[in-house]
């Protein structure tokens, strides 16, 4: 499993108490979270098979620049002159790999960059999740060019609302349209 924006670890958690002997990749930039994250799977005997990555998914190992909120909403920015956090070629990683049980993205807007990098590589994952952000990094990369890609690499999907998202489903008033994809690869 690849965890991309795995925040504080509760997602890892959960897949490792499920699955004890599965090997889990966690992604988390900020570096204020990434401690809690660390913390976390050390105090609760969840390290084995764990590889922690304090870093962005991204097109590129060059860095980006990243907002943080200290919580759960922090983003790669697209304005230079911000944070620089290490960031990492997901395409390459994938390209390493055989199989991709779970490839989770949350990743705040930034999946609008990194799920169209991942074109060539997506027959490596076996099931996507993404929580899906309108006003991702690059305005180009909508939920339906994300989608398309998905039906190209062979994928079926399923849309559901982020939870609490859908009380006034044609208001935004300013907040980002949210919701997750679930897709299963029929290639495997």
């Amino acid at each position: 499993m690849y965890d991309c924006g795995a925040n504080v670890g509760v997602s890892v958690a959960y897949f490792k108490t499920l699955y004890p002997d599965a090997r889990v990749v966690p992604f988390e930039p900020d570096r204020e979270v990434y401690d809690y994250l660390s913390r976390n799977l050390s105090r609760n005997n969840l390290l084995e098979n764990v590889v922690l990555h304090n870093a962005a998914v991204w097109t590129h190992s060059k860095g980006v620049n990243f907002a943080s909120d200290g919580a759960d909403g922090g983003h790669v920015e697209e304005c230079p002159g911000g944070r620089v956090v290490p960031s990492i070629d997901l395409k390459e990683m994938l390209l390493g790999e055989k199989c991709v049980d779970l490839l989770k993205m949350d990743i705040e807007g930034a999946e609008t960059v990194a799920i169209p990098a991942l074109k060539d590589v997506l027959s490596h994952v076996r099931r996507l999740f993404c929580e899906y952000h309108s006003w991702g990094v690059e305005r180009n990369g909508t939920l339906g060019s994300i989608l398309a890609i998905l039906d190209e690499a062979g994928f079926r999907y399923r849309l559901a609302p982020v939870e609490g998202s859908m009380a006034t489903p044609f208001e935004h008033q300013g907040s980002p349209w949210r919701g997750n994809i679930f897709a299963a690869n029929e290639g495997f």
